[in-house]
């Protein structure tokens, strides 16, 4: 039986092969591991999936050659293989287990008012631009996500976004992404002059709410 956390893993994983399939972003294998990689950016850039412990110097070649992404997403531990990983510089995310939400719906701490001036707007077209803008600049390090994203979020019908405004100032945004039944948020993030006022937990909120509803 498929676990929660597993599901969860699967969700991340299905998320990112849909985002590069969308945005024509590099999909391959090394050593019979997927990966996902903008070769032109610094997101997405990730191994999918355990490393096949007989194959390591496979992908230590790879990533000195510059051949292989920088981070390796894994749902559980692994051994000595990894840390040799690492010495190449690979970031290895360990034991990923992300949130699971049990019950009926979101709790009290989802559902509380927050910041009483936050507008929520979901799957708003015109709010594409400012969704990228903030991911852009208070979420995404290094290179930033370009316009072939927001071609994503528009033909795909799993993908749905909120950007929250205050003062009609963009402050807060979020993504879900939905397949099999599964529904994983994604990107919440928020401006630096507000953060620390519940902005973030009231996206987090309405995105649950968007996928209890679809």
């Amino acid at each position: 039986m498929i676990t929660i956390e597993e599901h969860i893993t699967h969700n991340l994983y299905a998320f990112y092969k849909r985002v590069a399939e969308k945005c024509r972003y590099e999909i391959g294998h090394i050593a019979g591991c997927e990966y996902v990689w903008n070769r032109k950016g610094s997101w997405p850039s990730y191994f999918l999936g355990a490393p096949d412990p007989g194959k390591i110097y496979e992908y230590v070649n790879a990533k000195v050659k510059g051949n292989a992404p920088s981070f390796w997403i894994l749902g559980k531990e692994h051994g000595e293989e990894i840390r040799l990983l690492e010495k190449t510089g690979l970031r290895v995310v360990r034991e990923w287990k992300g949130m699971a939400l049990k019950g009926g719906g979101p709790g009290p701490e989802l559902t509380k008012t927050g910041n009483s001036k936050v507008r929520i707007h979901a799957n708003e077209p015109g709010t594409y631009g400012d969704w990228l803008g903030i991911v852009n600049n208070s979420l995404i390090t290094g290179a930033q996500i370009g316009s072939e994203f927001i071609s994503a979020l528009s033909m795909d019908p799993s993908f749905r976004w909120i950007v929250a405004y205050v003062d009609n100032q963009p402050v807060g945004t979020g993504l879900s992404f939905s397949e099999n039944g599964v529904c994983g948020l994604y990107m919440i993030a928020t401006e630096d002059t507000y953060r620390k006022q519940g902005i973030g937990t009231q996206v987090t909120g309405a995105l649950v709410k968007l996928c209890l509803l679809y």
